[in-house]
């Protein structure tokens, strides 16, 4: 049916079924083992160039630029991680 309102906003300030604080879920991420941070990141970066396509399309250039500028610094972010876990990976002993 057209014109019909979603009751989900857009752009969210929250995220549904997560009850603490986003200090708090940075926190949960960071903590995971961290080849598992490192796929966290990657998703980032996938959702935010796919973001960054769809503004692209709609002739927002400056927003899409920015987006791709954040998904270039958030790979940038991913590696590093990658390289934390080659040097803690030896220690995990299985976990």
């Amino acid at each position: 049916m057209s014109g019909t309102v979603s009751s989900k906003p857009k752009h969210p300030t929250y995220i549904e079924g997560w009850n603490g604080t986003l200090e708090e879920l940075a926190q949960v991420i960071l903590r995971m083992r961290y080849d598992k941070v490192m796929e966290f990141f990657g998703h980032c970066v996938a959702e935010t160039e796919r973001q960054s396509e769809g503004d692209k399309a709609r002739g927002r250039l400056l927003l899409s630029k920015r987006l791709k500028e954040a998904a270039h610094v958030t790979k940038i972010l991913q590696k590093q991680f990658w390289s934390i876990w080659k040097l803690c990976q030896p220690h995990m002993d299985g976990q």
